[in-house]
């Protein structure tokens, strides 16, 4: 059986596609799950020609620390979470206030979140552009003018040291906004997990994914409005035997997609998130993969581990992680 895996890599005049003729055989399953999805110019006219970069402001010292604000993961607007985005529910505006689209050098696509009101998280393998329009408090990306959304134009981003293309190891990144983003009803910064947290691996809990990725195999782009999936975490074991062990290691997250509900292309670097004690949101992934049969195969979705990059995350951010 021939052996193709493509890994989709953003550059200025476009995607890259890298021939991985030479993977190992149980990688043959795996694709990012990306954006960066490329699509045309005539498809991103409508939102570019709304898009009007900000002014370049001097970037947070990165020596601060600093705790995330008492705000973080509380959802401000009054929202029903009832949703089953591949067969996913349309969200309510402000009920992911930590949402971000990040256009990437004009053409691509991928998602994010803020933790903090400098910082966006996202996946490594949508950081291999030059330049990224982050946009915060959207609901519906094909229009230029909603309630307390927000724009910024960066250049400045930090890969994942050990991030590895090839397999989606470590698959994280860091983009830093050029001022500090206001706080509002419609964007708030998603809470991070304790560091007491590391050795936990979430098994069964429920976990809630969004994005404006397709909403199934058969569409061609991604969707115009933010939607969402509720999944439950699986065991790294049961993941592996679709994957294998070399793209699904300790710092790897995955979900169920039993049911055909699942993330897609458009959607990675996206934050999954679930409801601690206290009732508050805290993020414990980052998309990442999905199976390469189709998001709605019913194969599970890959994500970056949260809770295995705490430390860097802090030193490279000034955010003082909770015990």
């Amino acid at each position: 059986m021939r052996i193709l895996l493509c890994i989709a890599v953003c550059l200025m005049a476009g995607a890259l596609a890298l021939d991985m003729r030479h993977l190992r055989p149980e990688t043959r399953f795996m694709k990012p799950l990306d954006g960066p999805e490329k699509f045309t110019l005539s498809e991103w006219q409508q939102v570019m020609e709304n898009m009007k970069p900000r002014a370049d402001a001097p970037i947070v010292d990165r020596k601060m620390r600093q705790p995330q604000p008492d705000c973080a993961g509380k959802v401000f607007v009054d929202v029903k979470e009832d949703g089953r985005i591949v067969n996913g529910a349309v969200a309510t505006k402000g009920q992911f206030p930590w949402q971000a689209a990040i256009v990437i050098d004009g053409a691509s696509f991928c998602g994010g979140s803020l933790i903090s009101t400098t910082r966006i998280l996202t996946a490594a393998h949508c950081a291999q552009g030059t330049s990224y329009r982050v946009i915060l408090g959207a609901q519906n990306v094909s229009v230029g003018i909603e309630v307390g959304r927000v724009e910024f134009t960066t250049t400045v981003k930090l890969v994942h040291p050990s991030y590895n293309p090839t397999v989606l190891n470590n698959d994280l990144a860091i983009l830093t906004l050029p001022s500090a983003v206001t706080l509002s009803t419609y964007i708030s910064v998603i809470r991070l997990p304790r560091l007491s947290d590391a050795s936990n691996t979430f098994l069964g809990t429920s976990a809630t994914v969004s994005g404006w990725g397709k909403i199934s195999d058969a569409t061609t782009s991604i969707t115009d409005v933010l939607r969402y999936v509720s999944l439950p975490i699986i065991a790294n074991t049961q993941c592996a035997t679709i994957y294998g062990t070399s793209v699904v290691i300790s710092s790897t997250l995955c979900c169920s997609g039993a049911g055909g509900l699942s993330t897609c292309n458009g959607d990675s670097g996206g934050p999954l998130v679930y409801t601690e004690a206290d009732g508050v949101k805290t993020q414990l992934g980052v998309v990442s993969f999905v199976s390469s049969t189709g998001c709605a195969s019913g194969n599970p979705s890959g994500y970056a581990r949260v809770t295995s990059f705490l430390n860097w995350i802090s030193t490279n951010t000034g955010i003082v992680i909770r015990p």
